[in-house]
């Protein structure tokens, strides 16, 4: 039997559709929470590490390696202890939190590329960056393909397999919220059968200040053993894509 060639040019489509069928099947009911920290503040170490550790979870970090030890910032030290004793991910976000879609080409190449390179030669090696403010341009988005696998944008995406690697989703925690907040949206992504919930935060400060993203350290506990109540499992972003991307 003869296949016309319009059949022959579907078949790698009907493939793609039967595979996201496959997946979207397989993955059914089943609920990865990421726990994940933007810019390197120090009350990331000194209060979420030690709670998440209590429960045997691991969460990414998003660091700016520009900033890295500067007043209420963590350290290279304390970021080599979370990931590489404590198998927590490092995430890319530029080496000075930068706008890119503002920025030259040599200046987007250097925040992006020049960081990446100086996270190789200090043993780490990273697979996802994170978007600074949520903004690029086409342009960034292909720099950042040339050293990075996974893209995080700061819009709060359902997502579920097979997820897309470079447009993935958080749900950032402000200032104003509370536990519930974040309670809510973790049972609607349960309800929906979203495969990957990540979860965002910032400063973990008792006295938010001028912070417009800040959870204080016991209401972020509430939110680990709450978390820790469902039928979800917990794991790095990096372990998460890998698992639900296939």
């Amino acid at each position: 039997m003869r296949i016309s060639r319009a059949c022959l040019l579907l078949l790698p489509i009907l493939s793609m559709l039967a595979s996201c069928e496959s997946n979207s099947e397989r993955f059914s009911g089943r609920t990865v929470v990421c726990f994940c920290f933007d810019d390197e503040h120090a009350s990331t170490y000194e209060e979420a590490f030690p709670i998440l550790r209590e429960h045997g979870y691991t969460a990414t970090l998003v660091v700016n390696s520009g900033w890295l030890g500067r007043s209420g910032r963590f350290t290279w030290e304390q970021l080599e202890e979370m990931v590489f004793d404590n198998g927590w991910e490092l995430a890319g976000h530029t080496r000075h939190h930068v706008n890119l879609a503002s920025c030259t080409e040599a200046v987007a190449r250097d925040e992006i590329v020049g960081e990446y390179e100086l996270y190789l030669r200090k043993g780490f090696s990273p697979v996802m960056f994170a978007l600074p403010a949520g903004e690029a341009s086409t342009r960034d988005f292909e720099i950042i393909a040339e050293c990075y696998d996974n893209i995080r944008t700061s819009r709060d995406l359902s997502m579920t397999a097979p997820v897309n690697p470079h447009y993935l989703g958080y749900f950032s925690y402000w200032t104003e919220y509370e536990p519930e907040s974040v309670f809510l949206r973790l049972q609607r992504g349960i309800e929906n059968r979203e495969n990957l919930i990540v979860l965002g935060f910032h400063t973990l400060l008792e006295d938010a200040g001028n912070q417009p993203t800040n959870c204080t350290p016991e209401d972020f506990r509430a939110i680990v053993e709450y978390v820790s109540t469902l039928d979800v499992e917990v794991m790095t972003m990096r372990e998460a894509v890998k698992l639900f991307a296939r």
